[in-house]
């Protein structure tokens, strides 16, 4: 497992990277847009922008996330990266509604006001084209980046190219089939792709807030975790086991059964002991919290 810097680290470059896409695709998109008469093209640029916005979100969450605790913040400020997520989530809903909201009406007017659009130039399918290419390659950069070091908030920025992807296919059908003769195919494609924006920040919301609420880390985890604690020479068992996601990293409560028959120093020791290997085992470990019990006996 990387070190918590280098998985940080990882996370900065591919959210360098998603800026940078972005931004070129939002600058070409809303020009070609403008010049080749496309309304799809135009709605993807304007999310193009959002998405390099969501990208600053994104580094500037994991720049606060790395930074050490202090008296003000004794838990560390790990759970930044998480806020990061929700804000972007939040940021996609607001965009999607808003170009909803601009589409639909401008679709409304057009139809009842009998409104001629020059056809979108052939040359802004070949740009849409290039652009899905982009975007997939940022998906897929990106989602196995964040799965890999479980960063919300760059799997939510994963979101935004995905969705974006698709968004792509959407808008490529609407010019193909306004340059077919089907005027109204453009509007409804930006649309569709104002949906697809609403949709998606529902998914993305949903990750970020469960890790907000001091979401209980994978089945897997904390079956590491017992069978790290029970290699301890001195542990009779685990009783009670709970690890709490902030950001990239957890927070382990852990009541641990001794001998009922130790000195309080002994297992005090014992306890240490266990908080170390535990700490060495998983870098992404914060700090552990240990209650002792004495074996057969239950906490209530």
């Amino acid at each position: 497992m990387h070190s918590i810097r280098e998985q940080l680290n990882q996370v900065r470059r591919a959210a360098w990277a998603g800026i940078i896409g972005a931004t070129t695709l939002a600058v070409l998109k809303i020009v070609a847009g403008l010049t080749g008469h496309s309304f799809a093209l135009i709605a993807d640029g304007v999310e193009a922008c959002g998405d390099a916005v969501s990208g600053m979100i994104v580094l500037f969450g994991v720049n606060v996330a790395e930074q050490p605790p202090d008296d003000e913040h004794p838990y560390g400020h790990s759970r930044a990266e998480d806020i990061a997520g929700s804000t972007i989530s939040t940021m996609m809903l607001v965009s999607g509604f808003l170009l909803l909201w601009s589409n639909a009406l401008g679709l409304y007017n057009d139809v009842n006001d009998k409104t001629v659009h020059p056809i979108p130039h052939v040359w802004t399918i070949w740009l849409i084209l290039f652009s899905l290419l982009v975007k997939i390659c940022l998906f897929i950069y990106k989602r196995r980046v964040g799965a890999s070091v479980r960063s919300v908030s760059l799997r939510a920025d994963s979101w935004n190219d995905f969705n974006d992807s698709v968004s792509a296919l959407v808008v490529l059908a609407g010019l193909v089939l306004s340059r077919a003769g089907f005027e109204w195919a453009d509007r409804a494609g930006a649309i569709i792709v104002s949906l697809l924006i609403i949709y998606t920040s529902r998914m993305v919301s949903r990750t970020a807030h469960a890790a907000l609420l001091d979401q209980q880390a994978p089945p897997e985890v904390l079956e590491e975790l017992r069978n790290t604690t029970r290699s301890v020479e001195g542990v009779v068992d685990v009783e009670k086991l709970l690890a709490r996601r902030s950001g990239l990293m957890y927070f382990v409560d852990l009541h641990l059964e001794v001998d009922g028959s130790m000195s309080v120093r002994e297992a005090h020791a014992l306890g240490h002991v266990v908080k170390a290997r535990l700490k060495e085992s998983r870098p992404d470990i914060a700090d552990v919290l240990i209650h002792l019990e004495p074996a057969g006996h239950s906490d209530y």
